[in-house]
C-alpha cells in the first residue's frame, strides 16, 4: 500500500505541479500584458466558469475513487455511467451559466468571455470523470501525461495570442478548444484501461450511481460557490481592479496547496478500503498524513510571510504592489487547507459526507457575512481576511465531526511542537532577511527547520524508515518482506 500511495502521490504531485506552474506562468504573463483591470476581468470570468465546472463534475471526483477502490472490477461500468451522467449535467449547465451571466450585470466584453468559457463545460466534465477513474484504479500516471499535454497547449497558445495583442475573449477561446482536445484523449484512454468500451447503459445502475453521488453533488455545488465566493463578492462590491490585485496573491498562495491535494488524492482510496477492512490501519494512515502535512504547511506559511514582499514584487509588476499585503494574510490559509484535506477525506471514507455538506453551508454563511463586512472597507485585504476566517471555522467543524464520528485524532501535541519549530525558523529568517538574498534564505530555513523536527520529537526513526520505504531506499530482504506484508 505504501508503494501504491508513493507512486500515485508522485504522479498526482507532478500533475499539480504542471497545472499550477503552467497556470501561474500564464497568470504572470497575462497580468503584465492585460494590466490590472483587464486581468481582473479575466480572473473573474475564470472564477465564474469554475463555479459551474465544479458543479458539472457532480461530486464524482470524490465518489468514484471511493467506489472503484472498493470494486475495482467494475471500474469500466462506473466510468461509462459517470461520463453519461456528468455529460448530461454539463449540457444543462451551459445554458444556466449563460443565463446567470446575462443577469449578473457584467460589461459586454466580460459577458461575451463568459459565454465562450461556458462551452468548455462538457469536455471538462468528461475529462474529470476519466481522471477520477484513473485515481480509483490507481493509475494516476495517465493524469500526469494528459495534464502535461493540456497545460502545454493552453499556456503556449495563450501566451502566443497575448503576444499578438489579443485579450480576454481570445484566452477563453483557447481554453475551450484545448478542453475538447484533452477530452478526446482522456475518454478513449480510460475506456481502454477499464475495459469499458463494451459496457451498455443500465438505467438501474444510473439510478444507483445518482443516488450514491447526490451527497457529493451537493458538496460540489456548495464547494463551487464557496471557493469562488471571494472573487464574486469582490467583483460585485468593488470592481475588477480589486479582483486583479486579489487574484494575483491568491494564485501565488495556491501554488503551496498542490502538496496536500496530491498526497490525499493518492491516500484516499486506501482510507476508503481500510475503513472497512482494518480500522487500526485507517487511524494510522490518517494520523501520519496529518502529521506530515502539518509539518509541511506551517514552515511554508511562515517562510512565505517573511519573504512576501521580495517575492511578490519580483513576480508581478509595481502595479500589483498592493498584492503584498493581501498575500501576507492569505498565505496562512494554507494551514487549515492542509489539515482539512485529511479530515474531510476521513469523513468521506467513513461515509459521513453529509457532515461536510453542513460544514460548507456554515462556511458560505461565514464567508458571505465576512465579505460583506470586510470587503467594502478593506477591499482585497478584506476578502483575504474573510476567506481565512471561514477556513478556520471549517477546521473547527471538521475536527469536531471527525473526533466524534470517525476517530479521535491525537495531533495536538505534535502540531504545537511543529509550530514551535516553524516559529524558530521564521524568527531566524526574519533576522537574516536584511543580509541574505531570499533564495539562499529558503535553504538556510530548511536546514534549520528539519533538525528541529527531530529535536522536538515531531519526527522520529519510524518516520525516517517509512519515508525511506516509500521512496524505495534500502529495500533489502527485510524491506521486501515488509512491502509484501503491506500488500
Amino acid at each position: 500500500m505504501k508503494r501504491r500511495i508513493a507512486k500515485n502521490t508522485t504522479a498526482l504531485f507532478a500533475t499539480r505541479i504542471i497545472n499550477q506552474v503552467a497556470g501561474f506562468l500564464l497568470v504572470v504573463y497575462a497580468s503584465r500584458r492585460l494590466g490590472v483591470e483587464d486581468f481582473g476581468k479575466y480572473s473573474f470570468v475564470v472564477a465564474f466558469y469554475l463555479v459551474f465546472e465544479l458543479i458539472s463534475f457532480f461530486g464524482l471526483q470524490n465518489f468514484l475513487p471511493r467506489e472503484i477502490g472498493r470494486r475495482r472490477e467494475e471500474a469500466g461500468k462506473y466510468f461509462v455511467h459517470a461520463a453519461a451522467l456528468v455529460g448530461a449535467v454539463a449540457l444543462v449547465l451551459v445554458a444556466a451559466m449563460n443565463g446567470v451571466a446575462a443577469v449578473y450585470g457584467l460589461g459586454r466584453d466580460t459577458y461575451l468571455a463568459a459565454v465562450v468559457a461556458s462551452f468548455a463545460l462538457l469536455p471538462a466534465s468528461l475529462g474529470a470523470a476519466a481522471e477520477s477513474t484513473f485515481i480509483g484504479i490507481e493509475r494516476a500516471e495517465f493524469i500526469t501525461l494528459l495534464t502535461f499535454v493540456k497545460r502545454t497547449l493552453v499556456t503556449g497558445i495563450s501566451v502566443f495570442v497575448l503576444w499578438l495583442g489579443h485579450g480576454v475573449i481570445a484566452l477563453l477561446i483557447v481554453r475551450a478548444a484545448v478542453e475538447f482536445a484533452s477530452a478526446s484523449l482522456s475518454v478513449p484512454l480510460c475506456l481502454w484501461q477499464t475495459r469499458g468500451g463494451g459496457v451498455r447503459l443500465d438505467v438501474v445502475f444510473v439510478r444507483r450511481l445518482l443516488r450514491g453521488a447526490m451527497p457529493f453533488a451537493a458538496l460540489a455545488v456548495l464547494a463551487s460557490i464557496y471557493w469562488r465566493l471571494d472573487v464574486l463578492l469582490l467583483q460585485r462590491l468593488v470592481g475588477p481592479a480589486e479582483v486583479g490585485i486579489y487574484s494575483a496573491s491568491y494564485r501565488l498562495m495556491f501554488l503551496l496547496t498542490l502538496v496536500p491535494e496530491s498526497f490525499m488524492n493518492a491516500v484516499y482510496p486506501n482510507l476508503a478500503r481500510t475503513w472497512r477492512e482494518d480500522r487500526g490501519q485507517f487511524v494510522r494512515l490518517a494520523e501520519r498524513s496529518l502529521r506530515y502535512l502539518v509539518a509541511f504547511a506551517l514552515p511554508a506559511a511562515v517562510g512565505a510571510y517573511v519573504l512576501a514582499e521580495p517575492v511578490v514584487l519580483l513576480i508581478y509588476e509595481v502595479d500589483f504592489a498592493r498584492s503584498v499585503a493581501v498575500f501576507s494574510l492569505l498565505i496562512f490559509a494554507v494551514v487549515p487547507i492542509y489539515v482539512n484535506n485529511v479530515f474531510y477525506r476521513a469523513l468521506f471514507a467513513a461515509e459521513q459526507q453529509m457532515k461536510s455538506v453542513l460544514i460548507l453551508v456554515v462556511n458560505i454563511v461565514v464567508m458571505t457575512a465576512g465579505g460583506l463586512v470586510l470587503i467594502p472597507r478593506w477591499h482585497a485585504v478584506g476578502a483575504a481576511a474573510a476567506l481565512l476566517i471561514s477556513l478556520v471555522a471549517a477546521f473547527v467543524q471538521n475536527y469536531l465531526f471527525t473526533f466524534a464520528l470517525v476517530y479521535r485524532s491525537r495531533l495536538g501535541g505534535a502540531a504545537l511542537r511543529t509550530a514551535g519549530a516553524a516559529a524558530i525558523m521564521g524568527l531566524a529568517a526574519w533576522a537574516l532577511r536584511p543580509y541574505v538574498p531570499w533564495p539562499p534564505l529558503i535553504l538556510i530555513g530548511a536546514c534549520l527547520y528539519v533538525p528541529l523536527l527531530f529535536v522536538l520529537h515531531v519526527l522520529g526513526g519510524e518516520d525516517v524508515a517509512a519515508i525511506r520505504e516509500i521512496l524505495g531506499f534500502g529495500l533489502g530482504d527485510r524491506g521486501r518482506a515488509s512491502t509484501d506484508e503491506d500488500k
